[in-house]
Parts: C-alpha cells; structure tokens; sequence
C-alpha cells in the first residue's frame, strides 16, 4: 500500500502500524518493533527504496476472551456467537473476524446499531494476552408494519402469509432482502419486475 505515496517516516510509520503489525499480532508478536527506517534513491524507479528492520520479540499466548458492554447476562451468548477456535498462540485475525460475527448476530437479533471491536490486554511478564470483545449494542428494534407496493390483492395477500416477523418481534437486519431472495427462488409471480426492500 506504500507503492506510489508520498514518503514521510510519520506516514510510512502509519503504514507499518496498519498493515504489517496485524500479520505479526496474528501470529501471536504482540510487540513487534520497527526498529529502524532508512531510505536510499531507487535505481530503478523515480523515488526511495525504504528499509525497514525490526524485532518480532516473543511469541504470546492466549489467556482468554471476555466481553464488556451490552447485558452480563448476554456474554456467553456472545461469545457463542463469536465462535471462537481454542488458541494456544494469540491470533488477533481470530479475535477481529470473532467480533464481526457477534456484531452481525446481534444485527439478526434486531440491534440494528450494534458495534462490536476488541481491546488487547497484554501481559508482558508472562508472555501473554487478553481479549476483550467490546460491546456496543444500541437499541433493540422491532417490527412494526409491512407495506407491499405493486401487487394486486391476492399477490400480496400470498407476501403477507409468506412473512414470518411478527409485529414486535426483534426485527433481523437482512430478513427483507432473505424474504426477497425466497420470493424469486419460489417462483410465485409469472414475469416479476424488479424488487428492492
């Protein structure tokens, strides 16, 4: 991602620090160091060729996933839905796609706002490290009506029987465009236009 931008050692630092220290900490180096960055005039091409060393450190391993925010009583549901492997070493790939998964399950259970990130809490005398799943749920959503637009009675009359939410059930974020999709795969309508939620 470097290729091409302007070189400052601030912003070459950014880029380390974005792209290159998360393959590192997905390894389980929590504290890989850039050490030193030095830069020659490319002989090939109008511009630097950047050398970067660095010290990988030791490996840490993984002493367990928590969660915060939201309701305690809802943590082991989360992480249920994080589905988490065992880890002896620390991967922080795991944890990242493990808090996109519970952020889309609870999007299906109808808190459509939901956040979810994660916080390291690293322990440097015995060589391991925490996770946290960082909860922000916002507000629960509910159905509360459905308007169908474009089909006579009966059409609609065979939409609304085919809907499954009930008013003031949770509202699963991407039930519209599923319903959608079963309504194609069903084959209900002869010559059906196109269809948005």
């Amino acid at each position: 991602v470097a290729f091409g931008q302007p070189f400052t050692d601030a912003g070459f630092r950014a880029f380390l620090d974005n792209q290159i220290r998360p393959t590192y900490e997905a390894k389980g180096y929590m504290r890989v160091k850039f050490t030193k960055i030095t830069t020659t005039p490319s002989e090939k091409f109008q511009g630097l060729d950047v050398k970067v060393e660095l010290e990988e450190g030791p490996q840490y391993k993984m002493s367990g996933v928590t969660v915060r925010g939201g309701e305690p009583s809802e943590y082991p549901h989360m992480l249920k839905l994080a589905k988490l492997p065992k880890m002896t070493i620390a991967d922080f790939d795991q944890i990242r796609d493990g808090a996109a998964r519970v952020k889309e399950g609870m999007r299906h259970e109808g808190y459509m706002d939901a956040d979810v990130t994660f916080e390291k809490n690293i322990d440097d005398a015995d060589k391991t490290v925490a996770a946290v799943l960082v909860v922000e749920p916002g507000p629960l959503y509910t159905f509360r009506t459905l308007t169908v637009n474009g089909l006579g009675l009966d059409g609609e009359a065979a939409i609304r029987k085919m809907w499954s939410v009930k008013p003031g059930d949770p509202f699963p974020q991407e039930y519209p465009n599923y319903f959608l999709s079963r309504v194609k795969e069903e084959g209900l309508f002869d010559n059906l236009g196109a269809m948005k939620a």
